[in-house]
């Protein structure tokens, strides 16, 4: 659905190319959101309507409406004025309205170059925040697992000499209760097995890539704890010694999914055992397995993860994919901070 809408603003021009934040206006009679450009104070209406609302971003960056009324006269579309163009999405009963929009200086202080606004970048990420609300996850991670052969994904190592380094380096014990979040069919529960530990649990959206790692431990896999579910909505049913994550974390790319595994970790790793997690760094790629990703530095990690827990440490390591192409991993180690 498309409709013109005539926005006009008294807004200081020359401050024009800063007003490139967000501001969002909600009608909880016509229950829809406007995603505009932060500007000090603004009129909008339909064109087919007198009746509008005057609207004025605070100080403290919040939203009030001031006055709901109808004009006498338009005295405020010869300083500004242009067309606005928007499309519309119904989103859990809510309409969300996307703009963009572009406008010239009033002429009395017209300047050499037309000042042009977009939302291109406003749009985009709304788009593909809708597409991921629709992304069915592990319908898409059941779906690799069953059509593709264990070498023919970029994360297969026959030994994760970097996972397997950090046991060393904490000296985990064999009777350590060990978690490997996203561990599907890893090799890493083979060498954990024939190193002794005693008390395993893999955890993996995909139950055809915990059935794989079962087939190939054969009997040995009774002596592991198979875990099916999302990482992001893990509820574990005992506490752990020692966390490790190698590239399931940086699939989740939603605030809250974030703030839920973290939550998690805090709940339900023992207060001295020890959380390990590896991403695609900054040099990194940007999508996995035609998913999107988060990447992280040593210090967008740790600064991510500060609330509740102290690094240990961090290091970069570049892994060779079975196509011979080089991604850059970044792993940090992390201790519970100790509360009082």
């Amino acid at each position: 659905m498309h409709k013109a809408l005539t926005f006009a603003s008294r807004t200081n021009q020359r401050s024009a190319p800063s007003l490139q934040k967000r501001v969002l206006l909600s009608d909880p009679k016509k229950k829809f959101n406007f995603f505009l450009p932060t500007l000090r104070c603004f009129n909008f209406f339909a064109t087919q309507s007198r009746h509008f609302k005057t609207a004025k971003l605070t100080t403290d960056k919040n939203f009030n409406e001031l006055t709901d009324r109808t004009p006498a006269g338009n005295t405020v579309l010869p300083k500004w004025r242009q067309k606005c163009y928007y499309e519309t999405f119904v989103q859990n009963s809510t309409a969300v309205i996307l703009m963009n929009f572009s406008a010239n200086n009033p002429p009395l202080r017209q300047s050499p170059k037309t000042l042009c606004l977009t939302l291109k970048d406003d749009i985009a990420t709304l788009k593909r925040h809708r597409k991921m609300k629709n992304f069915d996850r592990k319908k898409h991670w059941e779906n690799i697992y069953q059509t593709k052969e264990l070498k023919d994904v970029s994360w297969f190592q026959p030994t994760p000499e970097t996972s397997l380094d950090f046991f060393k380096q904490f000296n985990v014990p064999t009777t350590a209760k060990v978690i490997d979040i996203g561990g599907g069919d890893s090799f890493l529960v083979d060498h954990l097995l024939d190193l002794g530990y005693k008390d395993i649990s893999v955890l993996d959206i995909s139950a055809a890539a915990i059935d794989r790692a079962k087939q190939r431990l054969g009997d040995k896999a009774k002596n592991v704890k198979w875990i099916v579910t999302d990482a992001a909505t893990f509820k574990p049913t005992e506490k752990y010694d020692f966390w490790h994550d190698r590239a399931a974390f940086h699939f989740l790319t939603d605030e809250q999914e974030i703030s839920n595994y973290l939550e998690t970790a805090r709940q339900n790793i023992n207060s001295t055992g020890v959380l390990v997690i590896g991403t695609f760094s900054e040099q990194g790629p940007k999508k996995c397995s035609g998913i999107e990703i988060k990447q992280y530095s040593e210090t967008t990690m740790t600064d991510r993860l500060k609330n509740f827990f102290e690094k240990i440490k961090c290091i970069t390591v570049d892994h060779k994919t079975p196509f011979d192409t080089i991604q850059n991993f970044v792993f940090c180690s992390f201790r519970k901070l100790q509360t009082t």
